[in-house]
């Protein structure tokens, strides 16, 4: 495996555990347990790129879903 694909797997895996806490943030709430553990999965994911230098690739479809969940949510609040 090369470096780029590692950094390619890393983003994956980074915007699928976004993706999951923004689906248990939506059917279960914040304060959820389920919640808790995606948070943290995908924190420690999140917190590892960041020592890395791993840029978020925003255009990965789970990324693309996890933010119109986070648009839906704003769209929601502000109605």
């Amino acid at each position: 495996m090369t470096k780029k694909q590692m950094i390619q797997e890393i983003q994956l895996a980074e915007a699928a555990a976004f993706l999951e806490l923004k689906e248990a943030e939506n059917y279960f709430g914040n304060d959820s347990n389920i919640c808790k553990r995606c948070r943290t999965r995908w924190a420690g994911i999140h917190d590892m790129m960041k020592v890395l230098g791993i840029e978020n690739d925003f255009t990965l479809p789970d990324n693309v879903k996890a933010f119109s969940i986070i648009t839906e949510r704003i769209a929601k609040a502000q109605a």
